[in-house]
């Protein structure tokens, strides 16, 4: 389930002429307002270029900025020119060439 429809699901039982009581109603209310929260919550994150970090147990350890021109991941190919770096967070690639001294192109 996406969290957008988690509050869908929240704001149909809240509104909802169901057999659901009052307070399950005012439950299902208030839990689809921390989901809209924690949306925006994460949305200025990642406006920001920060992000939440977690430990082991899944609990919130902090939040971190995040470096958004840094490639810790570098593909190379033997006897090509081309190189590949990587953002492993972000995903932002940046593909450059350079000059190969190799004697024998090894098909």
């Amino acid at each position: 389930m996406k969290i957008e429809e988690a509050i869908e699901h929240c704001y149909s039982v809240a509104v909802g002429s169901g057999d659901e009581c009052e307070e399950c109603k005012r439950d299902h209310l208030q839990l689809a307002d921390w989901l809209k929260e924690l949306v925006a919550v994460k949305e200025f994150f990642k406006a920001n270029n920060m992000e939440i970090v977690y430990d082991s147990d899944g609990a919130v350890k902090g939040v971190v900025p995040v470096e958004t021109s840094m490639f810790d991941e570098e593909e190379t190919y033997p006897n090509c020119t081309v190189q590949v770096l990587r953002n492993s967070v972000t995903g932002e690639e940046s593909v450059g060439w350079f000059r190969n001294d190799a004697d024998e192109a090894v098909l």
